[in-house]
């Protein structure tokens, strides 16, 4: 019995690793090794005795266990990898705002991606960032989580069925999210440049490549202030339907 009890906290624990290392925000590499390996042991603590011990059953093949391992380790990462696409949408917003407004010159590493991004990216992913846990979204990520071991038992990897439409349309929603997001201040932008372009046309003295530069990063920074209300409605728009793609994924599986 204390062997079945191993093997069954071996295997939660692979997927809720998989998980935690991909989930948003805290599957970030901002966020040191340590708590998140802490987070793990500590969910798995929690998760382990909710799973019927009845229909745990000890594979008897070492191949067979050891693909079940790498099957619980991806299912993890796909749920954290579905709930991180929120945050690909503010990358997007960012790096549209960013190139539009001149700014995307002034690159600075961003360790939520990994990699190097403008200011305005760090600012609408720090801004989503906070609404994800100010509404809460982190206890129905882990709900729905959870609700993935009733759906596939963790001795078992032939169970589960992924609609991956329902991901690509997830996807294809996400893109659209962030240019509706990143069009009140992109058009404005637009307008600005097309207005230097005319000055430039009647005024040839005029510097406009450089007067043209301050002009529309205070015109960018004054609809972002305007427009922070709906910014914040926006987010929680895309968080919810985000978290509820989440769910309808871990249901048909």
């Amino acid at each position: 019995m204390n062997e079945l009890y191993l093997y069954l906290y071996a295997l939660v624990f692979l997927r809720v690793i998989g998980f935690v290392f991909s989930m948003p925000i805290i599957g970030t590499s901002q966020i040191p090794v340590q708590i998140k390996v802490f987070l793990s042991v500590a969910l798995t603590t929690i998760v382990s005795p909710l799973i019927n011990i009845n229909q745990v059953v000890i594979p008897q093949n070492d191949v067979y266990l050891f693909l079940l391992c790498i099957y619980q380790v991806f299912i993890g990462i796909f749920i954290g990898f579905v709930a991180r696409f929120f945050l690909f949408s503010m990358s997007i917003v960012g790096e549209w705002v960013g190139i539009s407004s001149g700014s995307s010159s002034a690159q600075i590493y961003n360790p939520g991606q990994g990699s190097f991004g403008g200011v305005f990216d760090q600012f609408y992913v720090l801004m989503a960032s906070l609404i994800f846990f100010t509404l809460s979204a982190h206890h129905v990520l882990l709900l729905s989580f959870v609700e993935s071991f009733n759906r596939v038992n963790p001795f078992a990897f032939i169970t589960a069925k992924i609609d991956f439409i329902v991901l690509i349309d997830h996807l294809r929603d996400i893109i659209i999210y962030g240019v509706k997001i990143a069009l009140p201040i992109v058009i404005p932008i637009l307008v600005t440049n097309m207005v230097m372009g005319v000055m430039a046309r009647m005024v040839p003295q005029m510097n406009v490549f450089v007067t043209s530069l301050q002009v529309t990063f205070i015109i960018t920074l004054v609809v972002l202030i305007l427009s922070l209300p709906l910014l914040f409605d926006e987010i929680g728009i895309v968080l919810s339907d985000t978290l509820n793609r989440v769910n309808k994924i871990v249901e048909t599986m």
